[in-house]
């Protein structure tokens, strides 16, 4: 499946393979449109291979961005949600939530 671009409530959701030639462009995508908006919100949940090396790329841009400008990306992969659930699952975490 190639890469889909696509905008729901001001989300841009990427769907399929981002492959290194995308990267380049993707950089080059989000910085153009953070020169216009204040706020940017990524979707990376329905990426299928190379999530890892976007969220690289993705985390330098954030640190490069102005204090007024905002970078969100949010996608989790089966590994880290599986963290997750036993984090939350261990009895030992129960008492630090109460």
């Amino acid at each position: 499946m190639a890469l889909q671009i696509n905008t729901i409530d001001k989300v841009i959701c990427l769907k399929g393979k981002v492959g290194s030639e995308h990267l380049l462009e993707l950089t080059n995508y989000f910085k153009a449109l953070l020169k216009f908006e204040d706020t940017l919100t990524i979707n990376l949940c329905e990426l299928r291979e190379g999530k890892e090396s976007l969220e690289i790329i993705l985390n330098e841009l954030q640190g490069q961005l102005p204090e007024e400008k905002q970078l969100i990306y949010y996608g989790f992969t089966e590994a880290r949600v599986q963290q997750l659930f036993m984090a939350i699952e261990n009895e030992a975490n129960f008492y630090q939530a109460a």
